[in-house]
């Protein structure tokens, strides 16, 4: 494991840097810090960097690095998939914490078509969306490793049923991007979040709808973003990855998210990358703090009810938002790659033991026990 020396924010190069950053729209501390401005607290007087979302650039190439991390000097945190497949392909890119996230990940059916449990699955049909025109088709990947692990339930494998493909020729950038992002006028990046992530209901439920298929997934949407989907459609539960207690065989697409930095600028400016991390625990400990606020902040995030929300992530409220490098979390994340590599999604599997980095969130947390002192505990627990 490489280890970094952390320089302090009065040893820092003076020279400016332009940072960037994405995330996905799902719970996350770093997600909260965007929402709460402390990133644009932490720099507004500091000449050392800017702080940037790609999603405020007008250029499609920016945007894309939501996906293939080759923007430079950029942070993301988000859905392991593309973590890991931008670092298989090149990206080089340092994990600066895991963390994990509980809520309903479904697979749904009509509530008529008397499919109830997984066993009922056995010679459906299965509906996957499949982008052709994408080097990491993420939304397929989640649906096979969905449905893989529903039909185990019942002692069935993919053999057993019969996957239908419904073919997206739009690019994730393209659902991604709105008039604002597209003529960059988009004024408040904590307010984006998403337009269309993954299949919408013309997509997914209208097949299902129309018979074409039996069954379809809840996508990539976890959570609040499931259970409007399950309630506002109408739809029946055949499987929840969130009945599962074993920690890696729940992990899919949003088990683990990925806090990731390129490579290079942890190595050139560690102490910007120690101040991202003090920020995103700022933000860790409010969670933990103000449950309330946060709910209400997480419902602005998901563009959902606060009731949802609380339905949604209330039980695991206090887990969700804390990074770091639980051994279930990495095992999670090894499972991953296995998987991606297995349906030859990546060209091999990554060492993940060599891709963390957990000194700057170690110096983080250090900073923050200094400066905070007592009330530093909620960080540990």
């Amino acid at each position: 494991m490489t280890v970094h020396t952390l320089a302090s924010r009065e040893d820092a190069p003076n020279v400016a840097a332009e940072l960037w950053y994405t995330r996905c729209g799902v719970p996350t501390s770093f997600g909260i810090a965007v929402q709460r401005g402390l990133f644009k607290e932490e720099f507004a007087s500091d000449r050392a960097a800017t702080f940037r979302a790609l999603q405020e650039s007008s250029d499609p190439e920016v945007h894309r690095s939501h996906f293939t991390h080759r923007q430079e000097n950029s942070f993301r945190h988000g859905s392991n998939y593309p973590a890991i497949w931008a670092q298989a392909n090149g990206a080089n890119t340092k994990v600066l914490g895991l963390s994990f996230l509980r809520g309903a990940q479904t697979v749904l059916a009509l509530p008529e078509s008397n499919i109830r449990n997984p066993a009922d699955l056995k010679g459906k049909r299965l509906l996957v969306t499949r982008r052709p025109h994408e080097a990491l088709d993420h939304s397929y990947a989640n649906a096979i490793r969905f449905y893989e692990v529903a039909l185990k339930q019942a002692g069935l494998t993919l053999d057993d049923v019969e996957i239908v493909e419904r073919v997206i020729e739009r690019s994730f950038i393209e659902d991604r991007r709105t008039p604002e992002i597209v003529t960059g006028q988009l004024k408040s990046a904590a307010a984006f979040v998403r337009t269309s992530e993954g299949a919408g209901w013309r997509d997914s439920v209208f097949p299902l709808i129309r018979d074409e298929v039996d069954v379809i997934t809840s996508g990539g949407g976890i959570g609040a973003s499931s259970l409007q989907l399950q309630q506002q459609a109408g739809l029946h539960v055949v499987f929840d990855l969130d009945w599962l207690e074993d920690e890696e065989e729940r992990s899919n697409l949003s088990t683990p998210l990925v806090f990731a930095v390129k490579a290079d600028l942890l190595e050139r400016r560690p102490d910007l990358v120690t101040r991202v991390l003090y920020r995103t625990l700022q933000a860790e400990a409010d969670a933990k703090d103000n449950p309330d606020e946060l709910i209400r902040d997480l419902a602005r995030e998901q563009l959902q009810s606060e009731f949802l929300v609380r339905k949604a992530f209330g039980a695991h409220l206090s887990e969700i938002f804390r990074i770091d490098f639980d051994p279930l979390k990495v095992a999670a994340l090894k499972s991953q790659v296995r998987f991606l590599h297995a349906h030859k999604t990546i060209p091999a599997e990554i060492d993940v033991d060599s891709w963390l980095a957990p000194e700057p969130l170690i110096e983080a947390r250090r900073r923050w026990a200094e400066e905070r002192g007592p009330r530093s505990d909620a960080l540990h627990a």
